[in-house]
């Protein structure tokens, strides 16, 4: 049971006693207590994204003008495009031996020593 359920009685009852002023005070709480409980379920799915992005920002290194995975199993992943991870926090995967990136055309240069 909610609270907004639990107040329907105590509304019934108002409204028998014809006490419409208090009617209208609770029904303006209730709608303040559905628009907290909105936006309290906006702000868990909000942070929720954040734990994500920083769970993947911690995975990441950057070398050789890319980013690349850490992957417990297989050593590193990647590598992807630094701008597009940049600019719209995508992890894209280079092509073309891993020099070009197909959203935005960034072109790495491979580091030789």
């Amino acid at each position: 049971m909610n609270i907004i359920t639990e107040l329907n009685p105590i509304i019934n009852s108002l409204n028998e006693s014809d006490k419409l002023d208090y009617i209208r005070k609770i029904i303006e709480v209730q709608q303040r207590i559905n628009d907290l409980i909105e936006e309290n379920q906006w702000l868990k799915k909000e942070k929720d994204k954040l734990y994500r992005k920083l769970e993947v920002w911690n995975l990441l290194k950057f070398e050789d003008d890319a980013y690349w995975l850490k992957d417990m199993k297989d050593g590193m992943q990647g590598p992807y495009c630094p701008k597009c991870y940049g600019l719209e926090g995508k992890l894209v995967p280079l092509v073309k031996n891993g020099e070009q990136c197909p959203n935005c055309g960034y072109t790495r240069r491979k580091i030789r020593l």
